[in-house]
């Protein structure tokens, strides 16, 4: 990803600068939005271990599963094929929007036994032994109690999350109401910490039930992995709840309140009263001192800072309410159009 400057010279003329290149894991539009929030969201999938391994597997199953109508004729068989069809209908693994790993998770949920049939079906009649392998691993981890526990798991985490995360796919998305979704995601976050875990494992457990498959004994001692020979000194249920549990939706508030402390919110909530987005509507004289005050003390003398409120309201009553400056939507514009008129020299402060 390349930094450029972008600034407003004294001809009202945009100039970009390049200065540097960087490399960032996505570089989609919004970048600069996706990846501050992705070490958020993604920070769960990276920081536990069984949780990363989670979605390898849901790439993996949901590939084979949708892949499966490629492999064989037999799938064209009336059941079989609509059961493919409906797998078709499963999100993309490769997507980048936010809201793809929660519709990857939830649909795999509903079409949890079409796609354990599918694949219970190409374990045994796929054309050779790296589709049937394929589709025999990929059975095998879809009908584990790990994947299923995390998968619900999941889906309470990631609907936490999913209001935040489209309000940053919009660039319309004012900062004032992003930052709001960012306090209630910490909210949520901490309730389900507090109090989420009988349900989730309420709705595991009835999982298990309608689709007959083996529940763990809770309180078991806790095996790792597949070898009987390494165990923890804790019961099944602690490692789920504390290890797994307790753990991603940890490490998910950990980031949140790392990125997003106390100050940064208050700055980028500031920071919305220079918007002129609707008719300067959040416009806000006291808060602008605020805002030059706590977080730009060096940047203005304090002669300057004295004078600010004054000159601002001069620049509400005029700027704020010019009909030509009212239409406009962004900073960047706003800051054109000051040169272009000539209030930059009237408002520096305000322009500055």
């Amino acid at each position: 990803m390349e930094i450029i400057l972008r600034f407003i010279d004294k001809q009202g003329q945009v100039k970009e600068r390049f200065f540097y290149i960087v490399h960032v894991k996505d570089t989609v539009s919004l970048t600069l939005k996706n990846v501050i929030f992705n070490l958020a969201l993604v920070a769960a999938i990276r920081e536990v271990v069984e949780v990363h391994q989670f979605f390898k597997d849901l790439y993996d199953i949901v590939n084979v599963a949708s892949s499966s109508s490629k492999w064989h004729n037999e799938l064209q068989k009336a059941q079989v094929a609509k059961i493919t069809r409906l797998i078709g209908t499963l999100q993309c693994p490769g997507e980048t929007r936010w809201s793809s790993h929660l519709n990857k998770v939830t649909s795999l949920l509903k079409m949890y036994n079409a796609t354990s049939t599918v694949l219970e079906n190409l374990k045994n009649t796929a054309f050779n032994y790296s589709q049937r392998g394929d589709a025999h691993s990929a059975y095998n981890r879809l009908r584990s109690f790990e994947f299923i526990f995390i998968l619900h798991m999941m889906k309470e985490g990631l609907r936490v999350t999913y209001n935040l995360c489209q309000a940053l796919q919009h660039c319309s998305q004012d900062i004032l109401n992003a930052m709001s979704l960012v306090l209630t995601m910490k909210d949520l976050s901490q309730k389900l910490i507090d109090g989420g875990w009988n349900e989730l494992l309420k709705n595991v457990i009835s999982f298990f039930e309608t689709w007959e498959l083996d529940f763990l004994d809770m309180n078991a001692q806790y095996i790792v992995g597949r070898s009987h020979n390494k165990k923890e000194d804790v019961i099944v249920e602690h490692h789920y709840r504390v290890n797994l549990f307790f753990a991603t939706i940890d490490t998910q508030l950990q980031e949140l309140n790392s990125r997003f402390n106390e100050h940064v919110v208050e700055l980028l909530t500031l920071t919305t009263t220079l918007n002129p987005k609707e008719f300067f509507k959040l416009f806000d004289i006291d808060k602008i001192s605020i805002l030059v005050n706590k977080f730009y003390p060096e940047d203005f003398s304090q002669k300057e800072k004295e004078s600010l409120p004054y000159e601002l309201e001069h620049y509400e009553l005029d700027v704020c309410k010019h009909p030509d400056l009212i239409i406009i939507l962004t900073i960047y514009e706003l800051c054109r159009s000051l040169v272009e008129s000539g209030k930059s020299v009237m408002y520096p402060l305000a322009d500055r």
